[in-house]
């Protein structure tokens, strides 16, 4: 058992990492989509997977000589598995490249908005496939972060367009409708990927590296024709600036390698910290993101978008306090003798 200062050490460590890592990855990809005017985000994603997927090679191969990378498991490949996960993995490509095709249309301040109804989606994926209830303290949180999407979404404020569109209000709300659509569907796959991870861990022994080994792997496939049905292969073979730039290939490297920081970050983040941490650790990032996004980028907010981002990242923050609660109340019944009936004597 490791020194209490050790161990508090470890987990300020694995918070501060996760909230760098987290906050940069979002940060880079709108910068790579902003600075070179490359508004390709399945593209991106696929780039980030195959950077992800040399990274888990690699620590693989490390995991057998470092001990603090012993848990990196190498890959395998198992038919059985393969038709067992793949479902999961479809999820996974969609929860990736919708967060991506979100964060294209929206501003960053936005982007947590747009993308705030994965709670009320796990609530309804969790009774589906699970038949898990919600308590109703759980349902008013759910409420409030519903709120709080609808007020975020109303107006115009929150959408990215180019500068010759800034004056043109129809195409603001057009585009901003895309992005909130793009956004709830991104909802919905982080919902449902969270639903099936539990359903399909049983199948790698409860092992969440080994799944991220399927699911990366699977991804640098399923990728390229989804890139293909939204139209960017043409766009990008128009684009030999920016494909051309070794600047702009560096940037997207470091990308991937944040990508790949963040499913090390989340991996590390369940394993050496308390649920409760995780929660604390997730809306503090949301909001630091979203007040640095608009200092940095210098977006417009109203009023009707900071009430939603309070109430989004409020209503969050609720909902996960109540589900820690519960949880950690809940009452295992102990599992009473049978009393056999005694015999009667003869004498």
């Amino acid at each position: 058992m490791q020194p209490l200062g050790q161990e508090r050490a470890r987990i300020v460590g694995v918070v501060t990492f996760y909230f760098v890592v987290s906050i940069s990855m979002v940060y880079l990809n709108k910068f790579l989509m902003e600075a070179f005017k490359f508004e390709y985000p399945l593209f991106l994603t696929w780039v980030q997977q195959v950077v992800s997927m040399v990274g888990l090679l690699l620590f693989s191969l490390l995991g057998t000589r470092v001990q603090l990378l012993a848990f990196s498991t190498p890959p395998e490949c198992n038919k059985k598995l393969i038709l067992g996960i793949l479902p999961l993995t479809c999820v996974y490509v969609g929860m990736l490249s919708f967060n991506n095709l979100c964060l294209k249309y929206v501003a960053v301040w936005f982007y947590q908005v747009a993308r705030s109804l994965t709670v009320v989606f796990s609530i309804v994926f969790t009774y589906t496939f699970l038949n898990t209830k919600t308590s109703l303290a759980a349902m008013k949180a759910c409420a409030v972060v519903i709120l709080g999407f609808l007020i975020g979404a109303y107006g115009k404020a929150g959408v990215e367009a180019p500068d010759v569109a800034k004056d043109d209000v129809a195409f603001l709300y057009q585009r901003k409708l895309v992005g909130v659509i793009f956004g709830v569907m991104s909802s919905v796959f982080v919902a449902l990927y969270s639903t099936y991870v539990k359903m399909k861990l049983p199948l790698v022994n409860n092992s969440e590296w080994l799944l991220l080994n399927y699911n990366t792997a699977f991804s640098v496939v399923l990728l390229p024709p989804l890139i293909l049905a939204f139209g960017e292969y043409p766009a990008l073979l128009s684009r030999g600036d920016v494909l051309g730039s070794t600047y702009f290939w560096v940037t997207c490297v470091i990308t991937g390698i944040f990508g790949f920081a963040i499913s090390l970050a989340m991996f590390m983040q369940i394993k050496y910290t308390s649920p409760l941490t995780n929660t604390i650790s997730g809306t503090a990032k949301a909001c630091v993101q979203t007040v640095l996004a608009v200092i940095l980028w210098h977006s417009e907010i109203n009023l009707t978008g900071v009430l939603g981002v309070v109430l989004v990242i409020g209503g969050s923050f609720w909902y996960s306090m109540i589900r820690h609660w519960e949880m950690a109340n809940r009452v295992v019944e102990p599992v009473l003798p049978v009393a056999l009936p005694q015999q009667k004597s003869d004498v």
